[in-house]
């Protein structure tokens, strides 16, 4: 079961917040903390309540680290690299500067927290900073291998775009045997291009294939947003990147995680909600089974009075879903959003009895016959991937652009008890 034994991850993160707050002991207490922020960030999508859990499960547990990495990484995710940020670092540095030392095993975390800020300065154009964090992890971990890759190239006086090229072309070497490598230098090129005033095209090309390769890192989108789009990019310059990165990707699963990452993190960023519409349809197009791209865009149709998408996202959703919790998820939201906010009491019925035939005892279907939806007149279609087919994007085909434009007005903020709508975030807090 995907949410086990609840009906979806807002149940299972509320039943761990209660459990968290009858606990008695710290440790305890911060682990469930800790779950609970990260069902909110990457399945909810709300990063400030992500992060205030993040911040409370520190407090509760000093040790627990994963919280402050969990926090700087709702920072990068944001475009937030100012004094909060910060903070957060300096925190977890001076706890690490009490317990690890050269050769520990907690030295290890310690040399990559100073490798992330040493990145996140680099990000910044703030070398001297970025060469000092690498060098404080190498004190912690004297061959860690990125550290002492990028402190040598910092070292270079006099940066030039051959350098570059070489780097270039040992990450071609490598592409198929060490994608992670690959990516490295990549990255590597690309900062080389930078510091040596190369064409920002060769820059921004590196760390778009630096990206592909290595979907868990999110380094190279993080350099190309703040040294190649400038400080403040709009919402057009970053979907367009996001789309080069989505497009340069070869394995279809991390083209499609991709896809939802970066949408969600072009939500984060935009003041319009609305902005991030297309680039969420794109994602939900190679893969239907994310419950924060579904959530969204079933608020955006059902604000816009979309009734067909409405339907749609939710019964290619259950079809695509593996699990019959998460398939009567899809279906219980899409049919009480058809009935409470699109008056398509026909939509709701058709889909209320495909979700009966999954769970005839499952809460929406009170709640439909409360809204005077007449399950027992509906027949009730298959929600079989054969039936619903779900689009196949090629490797090689670029991702498909929406059927049509969003409005650029940001959608009227719907007000159904779930799924919440997708407004504009609140910058998280830093970790205290």
């Amino acid at each position: 079961m995907r949410y086990e034994g609840f009906r979806s991850w807002r149940e299972l993160a509320d039943s761990i917040e209660n459990s968290a707050e009858r606990d008695e002991d710290a440790v305890s207490r911060a682990r469930a903390l800790l779950r609970a922020g990260i069902i909110k960030e990457e399945r909810l999508g709300e990063q400030a309540e992500a992060n205030r859990h993040y911040k409370d499960a520190f407090r509760a547990d000093k040790d627990c680290l994963e919280a402050l990495r969990r926090a700087r990484r709702l920072f990068r995710l944001r475009g937030r690299l100012d004094d909060r940020l910060t903070q957060v670092f300096e925190i977890e540095f001076k706890v690490h500067k009490k317990a690890a030392r050269p050769g520990a095993p907690s030295a290890a975390a310690a040399a990559e927290a100073h490798a992330e800020f040493g990145w996140v300065q680099l990000a910044l154009g703030a070398e001297a900073k970025a060469l000092s964090a690498f060098r404080q992890a190498l004190y912690y971990v004297p061959g860690h291998p990125v550290s002492g890759a990028v402190a040598a190239d910092l070292q270079i006086e006099e940066p030039d775009v051959a350098a570059a090229a070489r780097l270039r072309d040992d990450a071609e070497a490598l592409i198929k045997t060490d994608r992670g490598a690959a990516a490295l230098l990549l990255i590597r090129a690309a900062v080389m291009t930078l510091r040596a005033d190369g064409p920002p095209a060769d820059a921004r090309r590196d760390l778009v294939r630096a990206a592909a390769l290595d979907p868990s890192d999110d380094i190279a989108v993080l350099l190309a947003e703040k040294r190649v789009l400038g400080d403040e990019p709009d919402a057009s310059q970053l979907e367009r990147l996001y789309r080069e990165v989505i497009d340069a990707t070869r394995d279809p699963s991390d083209r499609a995680a991709l896809a939802h990452g970066l949408a969600h993190r072009l939500l984060s960023q935009v003041e319009t909600p609305s902005a991030a519409v297309p680039l969420h349809e794109v994602a939900f197009e190679l893969r239907p089974d994310d419950e924060r791209t579904f959530d969204y865009l079933l608020t955006f149709y059902r604000a816009k009075g979309e009734r067909t998408r409405a339907r749609d996202v939710a019964v290619r959703a259950a079809s695509a879903a593996v699990e019959p919790d998460a398939k009567a998820f899809y279906l219980a939201a899409g049919s009480l959003a058809l009935v409470r906010d699109l008056e398509d009491g026909a939509g709701a019925a058709a889909i209320g009895a495909m979700l009966c035939a999954i769970d005839s005892s499952h809460p929406a279907l009170l709640e439909l016959s409360a809204e005077g939806v007449d399950l027992d007149a509906a027949a009730a279609p298959s929600v079989s991937a054969a039936e619903t087919e779900t689009p196949q994007v090629s490797e090689a085909q670029p991702v498909p652009a929406p059927s049509s434009p969003p409005p650029a007005e940001a959608p009227a903020a719907a007000a159904p008890s779930s799924p919440p709508p997708p407004e504009p975030r609140p910058a998280p807090r830093a970790v205290a």
